[in-house]
């Protein structure tokens, strides 16, 4: 299979290859792309774009594959699994900065930083890739703190559509690196990541949840309470609609607070 992409030292995965049904889908939708490719390395990114380019198929890019509207897949094209550019290393260690690999999840992430009593404010589902939190916002623990998981990023490593290895931060092409802290995936793929750690210790989370008749109560309470509380904490309040099994969907609503 390599002879389709031509030099391509990674992994292809194309319909009716062993793996195939889960390498072709996100976390709710099932895909039927052409060829899954797996990168090893950045060149084999390159390669893969140029691909993609070539042969005139639609290109996706999957990260961690949490996608919940399906942008880690298509049909009938190409999709970038990054999952094996997934290295966590510490290159500045006085100022914390931290390089992930495009294809990276938050749990690895967390699991490499904890011995190092760091962390990055990032997702709290270990499950989900570092590109696609980070390069659409990014809400995390420590939000309130340390702002979102783009606001931590200070570079960037990238391929472009042209097959181009771009680096982008502040200090160079910085009207690229301002487009990609909420601009998606529309301006390349990112194959690493610098973000700036901190120093942090064991972070707690717990929920309450109040019956709706409660509702206007609580929300003023917590929004009260939300304007000195402090910078550590994080909290979130949400509604959702309960019932017991093979009973009236309008059951009780509730509200919850998730404080960090």
């Amino acid at each position: 299979m390599s002879a389709v992409v031509e030099g391509f030292g990674g992994e292809i995965v194309a319909p009716g290859d062993e793996g195939y049904d889960v390498a072709s889908r996100t976390v709710l939708v099932a895909g039927s792309p052409a060829y899954v490719l797996r990168p090893a390395n950045v060149e084999d990114v390159r390669k893969a774009v140029a691909f993609a380019v070539e042969s005139g198929l639609p290109l996706a890019v999957r990260g961690g594959g949490h996608s919940f509207a399906g942008l880690g897949t298509n049909d009938g094209g190409v999709v970038i699994d990054l999952g094996k550019l997934a290295g966590i290393e510490i290159i500045d260690k006085e100022r914390h900065v931290v390089r992930i690999g495009g294809g990276a999840t938050w749990g690895q992430v967390a699991a490499a930083l904890a011995p190092h009593g760091l962390a990055i404010s990032s997702g709290d589902t270990k499950s989900v890739g570092v590109g696609g939190l980070t390069l659409s916002g990014g809400m995390g623990w420590k939000v309130r703190k340390y702002g979102l998981a783009l606001d931590q990023l200070v570079a960037v490593q990238l391929v472009t559509a042209a097959g181009d290895v771009v680096r982008a931060a502040d200090d160079e092409n910085p009207e690229l690196f301002w487009a990609i802290r909420g601009g998606g995936g529309n301006l390349g793929i990112v194959t690493a990541f610098d973000f700036a750690a901190h120093p942090t210790t064991d972070i707690f989370f717990g929920k309450i949840a109040f019956p709706a008749n409660e509702i206007a109560e609580v929300l003023q309470g917590w929004a009260e309470y939300q304007r000195t509380a402090p910078a550590e904490l994080t909290s979130i309040a949400s509604f959702a609609n309960f019932h017991a099994v093979n009973t009236s969907p309008d059951g009780a609503v509730t509200a919850s607070g998730s404080p960090t």
